[in-house]
C-alpha cells in the first residue's frame, strides 16, 4: 500500500518536473466569475463516487446554479488564495462537463473588486436576484463580523478556514448561529493533540505542553479553553507565550515556556510562524527535546515550502517532522478516489508544485459539498424553491464524505463544526527514492519550479479520523440550546 503511494506520488512529482523543464507557464485560473470553460479530455474520465440522484423529472440544463465567495485575502493571496480558485475553477469545470447540478452549470462567483471590504461584497451579492442561498467564508473573523447579518438574512455560510470558538458560537460560546466550519474549532484540535499525546507514551514519555502563538484572540481562546482538558489527561502545563507575525526574532518566548518545563509546543500561527519557532528550536539547540505541533491551517504545504527557507544541518527543512491536525487528505494519500481525481485535474491543467496546497484541494471537496447540499435541499423542496434556511436544515443533518472520503462532514444533527473531521498527521519531505520520507542515506529530492527549486512536501496521517473533544467553553453533550432568532420575511 505504502509502496503504490509512493510511487503515485513520484509519478506526479515527475510531471511537475517536466513541466518545469520544458518551461511551461503556469495556467492561470480561469475566470470564475464566467460560466466554466470546455477543457480539454479528462484524465479520470468518470466520478469515482455518487452524488445523491436528482429527483426523478428534474433537468435544470441550461440554468446556472452560482455559489458565492467572501474573502479577505490579506497577504495570503499567492500562498492561499491562488491554490484555492484554482481548485475552484478547475472543479467547476470538471463537474460541469460530468452532469453539473442536474443539469445545470456550475458556477462559483468572486468579487476582485472590494478585498478587504466584506461587509461591501456581501450587500453586493444580496442585492443580486435571486439572492444567494450560501456563502463561502474564510476566516474566523469574517464569520464574527458577518454572523449576524447572515441570521437577519437567513443565509448559512460554510467557513473553510476558521475555528475560532466565536465564529461558530458567538462570544458566549452557546449561541447556534448560521456559520457551518468545514473543521474542528481550533480548540478542539488541540484536545485532539493532546489525545494523540497520551495515546502515545513512547513518543511523549514527559508531556508537558506550552503554547506559543501569534497574538490573536482566537489563539488566545484555543489556549485558554484547552490546556485545562490537557491537564485532565495528565500532560502537563507550560504557559503560553505570544508574538507578532512581524517578529523574527522570538528566543525569549521559547525560553520563557523552556523554563517552565515544556517538552512540546504547540503553535496557532500560521504562514511563516510555524517556521520561525521550528528555526528558533534549532538555534536554541532543543530540536530533539522539543516537539513542536500546529493547527490544522499550517500543515497546509504553503507552510511547508515557507519552511524550505531554513535548512538544518541535515539537509532537511527545519519544520520537518512538525505534527498538526490533519482534517483535509493530503497529496500523499493517493489510495483515496477523490485524491487520484484531484491529482489528474492539477496534471490535465498544469497546475506546479507550488499550487498544489490544502487550498487546491478545499476547491474540490468545497464544491462537491456544496453540490451534495444543493441536490439534498432541491430533492427535499423542489429546486425552485431552495432558500438559505432549508440550506441551512440541509447542513445541520448531513452526513457525507466529499469526493469520496477527501473529507469528512457530519454537523451531528445541528452542531456547526465537524467534530469527526480530524486525524493527526507529520510533516515530511520526499526522498529521492520517491519512496519514503528523506533521512539519512535518502537526500530530499528537489524539483524545479519556475527556476527556483522546491523540497517535495509530504504530510503523512498519522492517525484514522474520530471525533476531536468538544471544548467549547460549558460545553455539554448536546448542542447547546440557543439559536440566534431569523428576522421574518414580510
Amino acid at each position: 500500500m505504502k509502496n503504490n503511494l509512493f510511487r503515485i506520488t513520484l509519478f506526479v512529482t515527475a510531471i511537475a518536473i517536466i513541466l518545469a523543464a520544458c518551461a511551461a507557464p503556469t495556467t492561470p485560473a480561469p475566470s470564475v466569475e464566467s460560466p466554466a470553460a470546455t477543457v480539454a479530455p479528462n484524465v479520470v474520465n468518470s466520478l469515482p463516487f455518487t452524488h445523491t440522484v436528482c429527483a426523478a423529472g428534474v433537468d435544470l440544463t441550461g440554468q446556472t446554479v452560482s455559489f458565492y465567495h467572501i474573502l479577505n485575502p490579506n497577504d495570503q493571496v499567492a500562498t492561499v488564495y491562488d491554490p484555492l480558485r484554482a481548485g475552484y475553477a478547475d472543479a467547476a469545470d470538471y463537474f460541469t462537463a460530468h452532469g453539473g447540478i442536474c443539469g445545470a452549470t456550475l458556477k462559483h462567483v468572486f468579487d476582485d473588486s472590494h478585498w478587504g471590504s466584506i461587509q461591501t461584497i456581501y450587500d453586493l451579492y444580496y442585492a443580486i436576484d435571486p439572492k444567494p442561498v450560501v456563502y463561502i467564508l474564510y476566516g474566523s473573523g469574517d464569520a464574527e463580523q458577518l454572523a449576524g447579518q447572515l441570521a437577519k438574512d437567513q443565509i448559512p455560510a460554510l467557513n473553510i478556514r476558521g475555528g475560532s470558538t466565536a465564529s461558530a458560537y458567538g462570544k458566549d460560546g452557546q449561541t447556534l448561529g448560521w456559520v457551518f466550519a468545514t473543521n474542528p474549532l481550533y480548540v478542539d484540535q488541540v484536545g485532539a493533540m493532546c489525545d494523540y499525546i497520551v495515546a502515545n507514551p513512547d513518543r511523549f514519555p514527559h508531556p508537558v505542553i506550552g503554547f506559543i502563538n501569534f497574538d490573536d484572540d482566537w489563539a488566545h481562546t484555543a489556549t485558554d479553553d484547552s490546556h485545562t482538558y490537557c491537564e485532565s489527561l495528565g500532560i502537563g502545563y507550560a504557559g503560553a507565550s505570544y508574538f507578532s507575525g512581524n517578529d523574527t526574532y522570538i528566543h525569549p518566548h521559547i525560553q520563557k515556556l523552556i523554563d517552565a518545563g515544556a517538552t512540546i509546543l504547540y503553535t496557532n500561527s500560521h504562514e511563516n510562524g510555524p517556521a520561525l519557532v521550528a528555526k528558533t528550536l534549532v538555534e536554541m539547540g532543543l530540536q530533539d527535546k522539543v516537539t513542536l505541533a500546529t493547527v490544522n491551517r499550517a500543515m497546509d504545504p504553503y507552510v511547508a515550502f515557507s519552511g524550505e527557507a531554513n535548512i538544518g544541518a541535515d539537509g532537511l527543512p527545519m519544520i520537518n517532522g512538525m505534527l498538526g491536525s490533519l482534517p483535509v487528505r493530503s497529496w500523499a494519500e493517493t489510495g483515496n478516489p477523490g485524491i487520484q481525481l484531484i491529482t489528474a485535474q492539477a496534471d490535465l491543467h498544469q497546475r506546479p508544485l507550488t499550487m498544489r496546497t490544502d487550498g487546491y484541494i478545499m476547491g474540490w471537496d468545497t464544491t462537491d459539498l456544496l453540490i451534495e447540499v444543493y441536490i439534498q435541499t432541491g430533492n427535499r423542496v423542489g429546486f425552485d424553491h431552495i432558500t438559505g434556511a432549508e440550506i441551512k436544515k440541509t447542513l445541520e443533518n448531513i452526513v457525507y464524505a466529499p469526493l469520496g472520503g477527501v473529507e469528512q462532514i457530519d454537523y451531528l444533527g445541528g452542531t456547526r463544526r465537524a467534530l469527526p473531521a480530524d486525524r493527526m498527521g507529520e510533516m515530511k519531505y520526499m526522498g529521492q527514492d520517491g519512496k519514503t520520507a528523506a533521512g539519512s542515506g535518502n537526500p530530499p529530492m528537489v524539483v524545479n519550479v519556475g527556476g527556483q527549486q522546491y523540497l517535495v512536501p509530504m504530510i503523512v496521517p498519522l492517525t484514522d479520523y474520530q471525533p476531536a473533544p468538544d471544548l467549547r467553553p460549558s460545553s455539554a453533550d448536546v448542542p447547546p440550546v440557543t439559536e440566534i432568532a431569523p428576522t421574518k420575511k414580510p
